[in-house]
């Protein structure tokens, strides 16, 4: 749901591109509560090709240096976090193409 869609809207599925661009993103350098060690990356991505912002982890080494304006790149893979074994998730990493 979205806040622009009005009250009893259907929701249909939707898959949404595999690739966008970094709106803006932090890098935290302090231990989570599910255990995710520092330093690990967040960030707003805009996936342009669906007119959509999503909130996302971002996956790289530690000295990836994340940007507003990099492109980035969908991957799915084990949440790395000591609370959450086996828990597969989403994150984005630099473009490789």
């Amino acid at each position: 749901m979205c806040g622009t869609c009005p009250p009893g809207t259907k929701i249909r599925p939707h898959r949404l591109s595999e690739h966008g661009t970094i709106y803006t993103c932090t890098v935290v350098h302090v231990r989570s509560a599910l255990g995710h060690r520092p330093p690990y990356a967040y960030g707003y991505v805009d996936l342009p090709a669906d007119g959509t912002r999503i909130f996302a982890p971002l996956d790289g080494d530690p000295d990836t240096p994340w940007a507003p304006g990099m492109a980035v790149s969908l991957v799915f893979g084990e949440v790395v976090a000591s609370a959450m074994p086996g828990v597969l998730g989403y994150a984005f990493r630099q473009d490789g193409r």
